[in-house]
């Protein structure tokens, strides 16, 4: 625009007749430039509005075996994450689900002190929602490595574990392992650590248990229009 200006200036022997023109003329470029910006703003407020949104539905079972000596107990878990957030900068997946699982075995009677130690048969049924976390820890398309926090409040049929309460805490800590079979569909296996506690403190009114375990899992993605 600078230099077609200084251009009409510099032939000051047109007539007033073409100055006349190139005024009209710079007011119609000027707007048409503001119409042409004007609707660029509305298509990226469109191409805004219409941004999907990305989510996550992931189900899988997983099998934890026992890894203290005392509370020898299995526990096979059932987990449906259906809501995701996703927090791009930091690579940061936190889902939202449930968790049905069983758990069976014997643990030792925490009142005893002394030998012989008495076991008791402990075994119950539940359900609850978790928080899971996965941070990106490697990806080299199509595998991607995570390492996967959760937390949940498990309320059983029962007092579980023998001398505990109705309720649970479970924490898991997982790794896991992704392979992207296309855009809509993944799958993936971890290595699972777990804890058990009516969260009490320590002591005999906090029975627990812990295990070590896998995970199998498949996860579909959805796409959300806003």
């Amino acid at each position: 625009m600078p230099t077609t200006i200084c251009i009409s200036f510099m032939y000051k022997s047109q007539s007033i007749r073409n100055i006349k023109g190139f005024i009209s003329g710079t007011k119609l470029y000027l707007l048409l430039l503001l119409l042409n910006s004007n609707s660029l703003n509305s298509q990226n407020t469109q191409s805004k509005s219409a941004k999907t949104i990305q989510a996550k539905i992931e189900i899988g079972p997983e099998y934890i075996w026992h890894s203290n000596i005392g509370n020898e107990i299995n526990t096979t878990s059932f987990n449906l994450l259906f809501w995701t957030h996703y927090f791009k900068n930091a690579q940061l997946d936190m889902h939202f689900g449930l968790t049905a699982t069983e758990a069976k075995g014997t643990i030792q009677d925490w009142y005893t002190q002394n030998s012989p130690i008495i076991y008791h048969e402990s075994t119950a049924k539940g359900i609850g929602p978790i928080v899971h976390f996965q941070q990106i820890i490697f990806e080299m398309a199509p595998i991607s490595i995570f390492a996967a926090p959760s937390v949940g409040i498990i309320f059983y049929d029962k007092n579980f574990p023998y001398g505990g309460d109705f309720y649970n805490f479970m924490w898991r800590m997982s790794i896991l392992f992704e392979y992207r079979i296309n855009e809509n569909y993944s799958f993936n296996i971890g290595v699972k650590w777990m804890h058990v506690s009516n969260g009490q403190g320590t002591g005999p009114y906090n029975p627990f248990y812990e295990g070590k375990g896998f995970s199998v899992t498949l996860t579909r993605q959805l796409y959300f229009k806003r």
